[in-house]
C-alpha cells in the first residue's frame, strides 16, 4: 500500500503529518530567525520628546524616562510615519514611575548576558513586566501634566488605542 492509498484510507493520519510539518517548520524559522531582534541593547533607538510632542528626536533606548537633557524633562513617546512622512506624528507619551528607573536600565543590562539573538525579546519582556506591573505612566500629547495615567488602566490603554486609531 503506498502513501496516497494510506492517505486516503485514513485522512486523520494526513492532517496529524501536515500539522506535524506546520510545528516544526515554526520551530526552526523562530529558532534561527528569533522573531525577535538581536544585537547590542545601547544599538537600541527610541523616540522621546521634551516638549509635550511637538516635536521628537532618537536616543538610546535603555534611558529611563523621564531623565533631564538641557534643563528640561524628556519623557519618551509613540511616533507613527506615514508614506513620506519625514517628521511623523506623536501618538502618545509615556514615562516611568519613579523607583523602576533601576529595572529598565537593568532590562537592557541584563540582556546582554543572555543569547545574544534574544536580546530584543528578553528587553520586550522585561518592560512588558515593568508595564504590566503599572511602572509606566502614559498620557496624549498637549494634555496637561495631570493626565499621566497608569498605562495598564482602562484610561491608559485608551490613550494607547486612540492614539493607533
Amino acid at each position: 500500500m503506498g502513501i496516497r492509498e494510506s492517505l486516503n484510507k485514513s485522512p486523520k493520519i494526513g492532517i496529524a503529518v501536515f500539522a506535524g510539518l506546520c510545528v516544526l517548520a515554526l520551530v526552526v524559522n523562530l529558532f534561527f530567525f528569533g522573531g525577535a531582534s538581536g544585537g547590542d541593547p545601547a544599538a537600541q533607538t527610541a523616540r522621546f520628546t521634551s516638549d509635550d510632542g511637538k516635536t521628537h528626536f532618537v536616543d538610546s533606548a535603555s534611558s529611563a524616562v523621564p531623565f533631564q537633557k538641557d534643563g528640561k524633562e524628556v519623557v519618551g513617546c509613540e511616533v507613527s510615519f506615514g508614506p513620506g512622512d519625514q517628521k511623523g506624528k506623536v501618538l502618545y507619551l509615556y514615562r516611568y514611575v519613579p523607583g523602576v528607573h533601576a529595572q529598565v536600565r537593568a532590562a537592557f543590562t541584563d540582556a546582554t548576558k543572555g543569547d545574544p539573538r534574544f536580546v530584543g525579546a528578553n528587553v520586550t519582556a522585561a518592560l512588558q513586566e515593568i508595564e504590566s506591573s503599572g511602572g509606566k505612566e502614559v498620557k496624549a500629547p498637549g494634555a496637561p501634566a495631570s493626565e499621566w495615567v497608569k498605562s495598564n488602566s482602562a484610561r491608559g490603554q485608551a490613550i494607547i488605542g486612540d492614539a493607533r486609531k
